[in-house]
């Protein structure tokens, strides 16, 4: 009996101490594996959280992206669309490029500008007026235009050319221009061709240098031919001829009457066909000494009748 009742108090002493050891292990495992738990949990509700935030960042961007990409394009299309407009408003208004010579606007620095890059108008190419002496021929208004201030070429100062086909008629340069003879005789030779023995026709010289000239309307010729006064040959003489100004030669009567028609007579000269609005004949020295024309001093000769033709 006395062994049995220590045996079981030592069992229960041992039961005890077992209960307490494992009482004792139990909550610090359990505690921690609660806390292990517990942070694990919290750590995977952190993750989850984080997973949850990144998730809803990325759904977050994902809209951003959806929703801002539209309005970016819509406005870039819309500026784009506006801009083509503008320039398709501008281009129609001019020519979209910047101004130029030749697009039918006047701009700062051009004298014209007519549309057009032809040189024979009257707005040349590069947007100058067209003038004689630009070296540019102006149709209907210009026969030539050399480029120079000649006047003794083929091309005048005019810009009418010397080459022409002559009618074979009379020109009619019947308008008495420059008169510059001195004698007693002051007429005009000018409006008739046949010899004349009056006033009223008959001009002379007294001088070397003194000239007369006949004027008229811009007439083809290659031939000037006159009749002088004679009375034994004693007014003849020589004169120089120009047509506007240019010399074509000198008409020499010294020795030989000139009557009858001055297209016909033989006193006259030829030279290359060209248009002349002048004919001028001026007195040129001839050596003869005659002074009984009209009584004065050398070359006192006279013309009473001038031909162009």
């Amino acid at each position: 009996m006395g062994i049995g009742v220590g045996t079981r108090a030592v069992a229960i002493v041992l039961f005890a101490a077992a209960v307490v050891a494992c009482n004792g292990g139990d909550p610090g495992t359990t505690s921690s594996t609660s806390g292990s738990s517990t942070g694990s949990s919290s750590a995977s509700s952190s993750t989850s959280s984080s997973t949850s935030s990144s998730t809803t960042a990325s759904s977050s961007s994902t809209i951003t992206l959806t929703t801002t990409a539209p309005a970016t394009d819509t406005g870039e299309s819309s500026s784009t669309s506006s801009s083509s407009t503008t320039d398709n408003s501008s281009s129609s208004s001019s020519t979209g490029l910047a101004p130029f010579c030749g697009d039918g606007t006047q701009d700062p620095g051009e004298a014209c500008d007519d549309g057009n890059f032809q040189d024979d108008d009257s707005c040349t190419s590069t947007c100058k007026l067209a003038v004689c002496g630009d070296g540019l021929v102006q149709l209907g208004v210009e026969e030539c235009d050399d480029g120079n201030q000649l006047d003794d070429d083929d091309c005048n100062n005019a810009c009418i050319s010397k080459y022409c086909t002559p009618s074979g008629q009379r020109a009619a340069l019947d308008t008495l221009g420059k008169n510059g003879a001195s004698g007693c005789w002051d007429g005009n030779p000018c409006d008739n061709d046949l010899y004349s023995f009056i006033a009223a026709d008959a001009q002379n010289f007294q001088a070397f240098g003194e000239s007369i000239s006949c004027t008229g309307a811009t007439a083809c010729v290659a031939h000037v031919g006159i009749a002088t006064f004679e009375d034994s040959y004693i007014c003849q003489g020589r004169w120089d001829v120009l047509c506007d100004g240019v010399l074509l030669g000198t008409l020499d009567t010294l020795g030989k009457p000139c009557v009858d028609s001055a297209m016909g007579n033989g006193c006259s000269i030829a030279f290359e066909a060209r248009k002349c609005a002048e004919i001028e004949l001026r007195a040129a020295l001839d050596a003869d000494a005659t002074s009984k024309c009209c009584e004065g001093n050398g070359p006192d000769s006279m013309i009473v009748a001038v031909s162009a033709w």
